[in-house]
């Protein structure tokens, strides 16, 4: 059986995956509600179902952890198999978390750019409710093409 620190120890860490794992899948779930216009241009569906499979994964990981750390430990491959197992999907974890990661920050490097492609290719209603929201005419300036002539943009003499 292993030394009480390392059970303390292991609880923690444990404890701090159950929790990423929960809030990872809670937030994708309740974010994929299309409720917010703006976050539905800014959050992908991609991205979304990233979280899910990533908490997903963290919660499985969790799972398994339990009988792993609580076996006895032996040096045969048999008995220590299960922690074979559970290191295995920590690098896994270690990897998802990193790509998901990455992808997110990829995303952050050009987003003046890139949003405004997802701005033109917004319909006009959606360009509507973002403008009323953000107070603002256009994405690049009040009077370029995407500019949608509703709402907080409607001219004053009308």
């Amino acid at each position: 059986m292993p030394s009480r620190a390392l059970l303390a120890f292991w609880a923690f860490f444990d404890t701090v995956l159950l929790a990423s794992g929960i809030l990872a899948v809670v937030v994708s779930i309740l974010w994929h509600a299309p409720n917010n216009t703006l976050r539905m241009l800014v959050i992908t569906q991609e991205y979304m179902t990233a979280g899910l499979v990533l908490g997903t994964l963290l919660l499985l990981t969790f799972l398994v952890s339990i009988p792993a750390i609580l076996s006895v430990p032996a040096r045969d491959t048999f008995r220590s198999t299960p922690l074979t197992v559970l290191n295995i999907l920590l690098i896994i974890d270690t990897f998802a978390v990193l790509g998901v990661g990455t992808l997110v920050w990829w995303a952050t490097l050009r987003e003046r750019v890139h949003f405004a492609g997802v701005f033109d290719a917004a319909s006009v209603q959606t360009r509507s409710v973002v403008q009323d929201q953000l107070h603002c005419c256009g994405y690049w300036a009040g009077n370029d093409s995407s500019a949608v002539g509703a709402g907080f943009c409607a001219p004053p003499g009308f």
